[in-house]
């Protein structure tokens, strides 16, 4: 029977390694592993593949993870070795943008004094996260507004008023909480000058963030760059959806 070969940085990790044990199969702990057979590497999200592990990982072998650096992927190729992006499975990506939500949501009700019912919620962007976020803040009563550079595929239940991206200042007055899901700065100096002191930023975007974190700070802003939130908030239920995706791949 094929290994599956679990990398634990995290709760996540460790979960799936126990829910795929669950399942029958052959499971390994990443650190644990010697084996020359080929096998199923299941890598972290927080993983980088680079030349070092490449080389370690046996010919014919298949690896799930998100990030390969160029040197690693010539040699994972010369090796036959299979490489899947656990994004590539678009109901994964859509089942971790909610997860995702939920965890902001959560953010949002510990760092604000206010209820969410009638909030004032600004969300930046209109990928995944951002449609997520927009539906579980809507489901709880959250007055939402949508900036984005392309509104046309936003659904209309979703959200309470949309706008360009450009005019996001222009509601600044209004609004409790800014939710960034945009990976680019979309909030430099002269952006966040505009913010009021009582405003919630919340950065969900990749590293480093959508924001000016050093202006963000001289400014006295409450702001916090929120990453890997469903391995954090709920690692169960992100590696059962993470194993789910395996098994339709394998």
């Amino acid at each position: 029977m094929e290994v599956f070969v679990v990398e634990t940085l995290d709760k996540r990790g460790e979960y799936l390694r126990r829910l795929l044990k669950d399942e029958g199969l052959n499971v390994a702990a990443l650190e644990e592993f010697e084996g020359s057979e080929s096998a199923v590497f299941l890598f972290s999200f927080k993983r980088m593949i680079d030349k070092k592990i490449a080389e370690r990982v046996p010919p014919f072998s298949t690896v799930f993870c998100l990030k390969i650096d160029n040197e690693a992927k010539d040699i994972l190729k010369k090796k036959n070795i299979k490489t899947v992006n656990y994004f590539d499975d678009e109901l994964l990506v859509v089942k971790n943008a909610y997860l995702t939500a939920e965890g902001a949501l959560a953010e949002v009700i510990l760092q604000t004094d206010k209820s969410l019912a009638g909030m004032n919620v600004l969300i930046l962007g209109s990928g995944r996260v951002a449609k997520a976020c927009a539906k579980v803040f809507k489901d709880m009563s959250a007055f939402v507004i949508i900036a984005a550079r392309e509104r046309k595929n936003m659904t209309a239940i979703l959200f309470d008023k949309t706008l360009p991206l450009k005019n996001m200042a222009s509601h600044f007055d209004e609004v409790d909480v800014i939710i960034n899901t945009i990976p680019a700065l979309v909030m430099p100096h002269k952006v966040l000058k505009k913010v009021k002191k009582s405003t919630f930023i919340l950065d969900l975007a990749s590293a480093p963030g959508g924001l000016d974190y050093d202006s963000a700070q001289k400014l006295f802003l409450k702001t916090k760059l929120y990453l890997g939130i469903p391995s954090i908030v709920a690692p169960y239920s992100a590696a059962n959806e993470v194993k789910k995706s395996i098994l339709r791949r394998i």
